[in-house]
C-alpha cells in the first residue's frame, strides 16, 4: 500500500505539451522511491508496481518534485511529442511546402497532415535529433498522431499506403515504422483514437507502442458485457501488432472542474482490469494545470493506485484528509466517501461532459448538498495556515456549484447566490480561474448569472406548468419543465438551462393560455462552437391557424457573453389570441452542419 501526501503547486504545463527533457522516468524506476517529506510511504518496490508509466494529469502532478513524491511521470517531461502535436514541429504555413498537408477529396487541407511525405518524415527527424539525440545516452518517448478531427489524406501515396476513409493507420504506422527503425533508442507510439483507432497490419518493431484512448468506454467499470468485450478484443488486436500497450483514461467533468466528481472507485476497477490484460503503462487526462476540486485528493490516490491497484480507496482518502485537513478531515473524508459509494451503488456511468444536474444523483441533491456547504464554510471560517487557504478555495469552487444546484432546481434566491458569487469571484486569488475545458472562465459565468438572471425579472405564469412536445425530443433532453422554471437559461453553454433539439425539421410545443396572459416570450441559444444556431422561423398556432411568426432576425432582446455566445428573447402580443385555448410553438431549424437549436424559458408574461 502507498500512503500519499498531498499538496498543491503550480501547473506549467497542460496535455497538450509536447515537452522537450528527454529524460524518461520509466528509466529511473529501479531505486527506492525517496521521500523528502515523510508524507509517503512505499512499501511495495518500484520495480514491481503495477503500470510502467503513471501519470494523473493535475495540477499537483506538474512540479517535477511533486512527481517524485508520488511517484509519478508527466507529460512535459517525460514526452518528445505528445498528442496532436505535430503542429509544434511544422508550423501551419501558407508558405510549407504542400506535400506536408493532407490532401482531401483532390484539395489540400491544412487541418491535417499527410504522413506519407517525406517533408514531414524529415522534420520529425530534425526535431528529434536537435533536442533528444539518437537515443544512445537518453531514451525518450514520441506519440505520433493525426491532428484532432477526422480528415484523412487520400493523396496517391497515402492511398498507396493503404488509407481508407476514416482510417490513416496505413500511413501513420508506416512513418511511425520508419522513425522507430532510425531511432531503435527511442520509444514510438501511435495513438488508437480517432481515424487511427484500428491496427496497423503488419507487426510493428520492438520499441513501438499504442496509447489506446478509452474515450469509447465511458466512465463505468469494465467489470462485464459488451464494453469489457469490445475493449479486451482492440487490446488483443493491438497486441498482436505493438507490445507495448498503455492507456489514455479520463478523470474529469471536462464542462465542470469545480463540481465534486468521485471517480476513485470507477478508476480503481478500471485501473485493474487494465493491469489484467496487459497495460503496461496509464495516462488520467485529468484538468491539467488548471484547478479542479479534490485535485489533490485525486492525484494522492490514483497514484498510489497506479502503483498498487489493490490499495485502500476508503483508507488512502481518509489518510489524505488527515494528514492535510487536520481539523476538518473528518468532515471532508465523510462527505467524498458518501458521494463514492452513491456512484458505486449506482453503477451508472459517470460523464465525462456533463450538466450539473447529473451530479445531483451523488451529491444528495440540493438540500444535502447545501449542508455541506454551510459546513464547509464554518471550518473555512476557523481554519487557521495552510488549512485555511485550501478550504478557503475548495468553498469558492463550491460556491459554483451552489449557484448551479439553485438554478437547476429553479428556486433561485438572488441574496444568497450574490454571496455565492461574490466569494467565487474571489477565486483568482487561489488559482481558480476557469471551469471548463472549453475555457469558460469564473469572470464569464459570473457576467452570465448577472445579466440574465439577477438583472431579469424571472417571474413566468406557466411556471410549474407541464408543457406537452408534439415532437420527437432528444433522448437526453426529455424533461420539458426547464422551459417553465422560471430561471433563465445562461449564455456560456449549453448546459446551462437550455433543452437541446437536434431531430426532424423541428420543434413543436403545446402551451396553455391563461386568461390574464398578455405576452408569450421564448429564449434561444446561439452557440457557434457547439453547432447551436437560431431557429430559421418561431412560429405561434391556434385552431390550425398561424397566428403570429417571427424569423431569426427578430429578436428584441439580447444577452450577450461573445458574439457567437448568445441568449435571445423573441417577444409575442397575445392580444389577438383567444384565451383558454391552447397555443402550438413550431420551432423550425436551420439547414446545414450548425443545426441544433436550444430553447429556454416559455414565458407567458400579464
Amino acid at each position: 500500500m502507498l500512503l500519499v501526501g498531498g499538496g498543491c503547486v503550480n501547473a506549467s504545463n497542460t496535455a497538450e505539451s509536447d515537452g522537450r527533457s528527454g529524460v524518461s522516468a520509466s528509466m529511473r524506476e529501479n531505486s527506492m522511491l525517496e521521500n523528502p517529506d515523510e508524507s509517503v510511504m512505499v512499501t511495495k518496490s518500484s520495480k514491481n508496481f503495477d503500470f510502467e508509466y503513471r501519470e494523473a494529469y493535475l495540477p499537483e502532478n506538474i512540479d517535477p518534485s511533486a512527481s517524485a513524491i508520488f511517484a509519478e511521470n508527466n507529460v512535459g517531461r517525460d514526452w518528445g511529442i505528445w498528442g496532436h502535436n505535430l503542429y509544434r514541429i511544422v508550423k501551419v504555413d501558407e508558405n510549407a511546402d504542400a506535400s506536408v498537408y493532407a490532401t482531401v477529396n483532390g484539395e489540400r487541407y491544412d487541418g491535417q497532415y499527410c504522413f506519407s511525405s517525406q517533408v514531414l518524415h524529415d522534420a520529425i527527424k530534425g526535431y528529434i535529433i536537435d533536442n533528444f539525440g539518437n537515443g544512445d545516452k537518453s531514451s525518450s518517448r514520441f506519440l505520433i498522431m493525426p491532428g484532432d478531427d477526422d480528415a484523412v489524406c487520400n493523396c496517391d501515396l497515402c492511398a498507396k499506403a493503404g488509407n481508407s476513409a476514416g482510417n490513416t493507420t496505413p500511413a501513420v504506422s508506416k512513418l511511425v515504422e520508419k522513425l522507430a527503425k532510425e531511432f531503435p533508442g527511442h520509444v514510438f507510439f501511435m495513438g488508437a483514437y480517432g481515424s487511427t483507432f484500428m491496427p496497423p497490419v503488419d507487426a510493428m518493431p520492438a520499441n513501438v507502442g499504442v496509447m489506446v484512448s478509452a474515450i469509447r468506454w465511458p466512465l463505468s467499470s469494465l467489470t462485464g458485457g459488451k464494453r469489457r468485450t469490445d475493449f479486451d478484443a482492440l487490446v488483443r488486436e493491438w497486441k498482436e501488432k505493438c507490445h507495448i500497450i498503455y492507456v489514455w483514461d479520463y478523470i474529469n467533468n471536462f464542462d465542470d472542474y469545480l463540481t465534486p466528481f468521485p471517480i476513485l472507485g470507477i478508476m480503481q476497477q478500471r485501473l485493474r482490469h487494465y493491469k489484467e490484460v496487459g497495460v503496461r503503462g496509464v495516462f488520467l487526462n485529468g484538468s491539467g494545470e488548471d484547478y479542479s476540486s479534490f485535485s489533490g485528493l485525486h492525484n494522492a490516490v490514483l497514484a498510489a493506485l497506479m502503483c498498487d491497484t489493490e490499495a485502500d480507496v476508503a483508507g488512502l482518502v481518509r489518510d489524505y484528509f488527515m494528514q492535510n485537513f487536520p481539523a476538518s478531515g473528518r468532515l471532508l473524508s465523510d462527505a467524498y466517501l458518501q458521494w463514492e459509494t452513491a456512484v458505486m451503488k449506482e453503477k451508472k456511468k459517470l460523464d465525462i461532459y456533463a450538466p450539473v444536474g447529473q451530479a445531483m444523483r451523488y451529491l444528495g441533491g440540493c438540500r444535502e448538498f447545501g449542508r455541506f456547504y454551510d459546513a464547509l464554510c464554518d471550518a473555512a471560517d476557523v481554519a487557521t495556515g495552510k488549512e485555511r487557504r485550501e478550504l478557503e478555495r475548495l468553498r469558492l469552487a463550491m460556491s459554483y456549484t451552489m449557484l448551479e444546484v439553485a438554478r437547476c432546481s429553479g428556486n433561485v434566491d438572488k441574496f444568497r447566490a450574490k454571496v455565492w458569487l461574490q466569494n467565487l469571484g474571489r477565486g483568482g486569488q487561489y488559482g481558480i480561474g476557469k471551469i471548463s475545458e472549453s475555457g469558460l472562465t469564473v469572470s464569464g459565468y459570473m457576467k452570465c448569472w448577472e445579466m440574465s438572471i439577477l438583472d431579469r425579472k424571472q417571474d413566468n405564469l406557466l411556471a410549474g406548468v407541464r408543457l406537452k412536445a408534439l415532437t420527437r425530443l432528444d433522448g437526453s433532453y426529455s424533461d420539458l419543465s426547464v422551459l417553465t422554471d422560471a430561471v433563465n437559461g445562461l449564455p456560456c453553454g449549453y448546459h446551462y438551462g437550455w433543452l437541446i433539439s437536434s431531430l426532424d425539421d423541428g420543434l413543436e410545443i403545446e402551451i396553455p393560455v391563461v386568461p390574464q396572459s398578455r405576452r408569450l416570450e421564448v429564449s434561444f441559444l446561439k452557440l457557434t462552437r457547439h453547432r447551436i444556431a437560431l431557429p430559421t422561423s418561431i412560429e405561434l398556432w391556434q385552431g390550425g391557424e398561424c397566428v403570429a411568426r417571427q424569423v431569426a432576425d427578430d429578436a428584441a432582446e439580447v444577452d450577450m457573453l461573445r458574439e457567437n455566445c448568445r441568449r435571445l428573447v423573441y417577444s409575442f402580443d397575445l392580444g389577438g389570441v383567444s384565451s383558454g385555448s391552447t397555443l402550438v410553438l413550431k420551432v423550425m431549424r436551420p439547414k446545414g452542419k450548425i443545426n441544433h437549436i436550444a430553447i429556454d424559458e416559455i414565458r407567458l408574461k400579464p
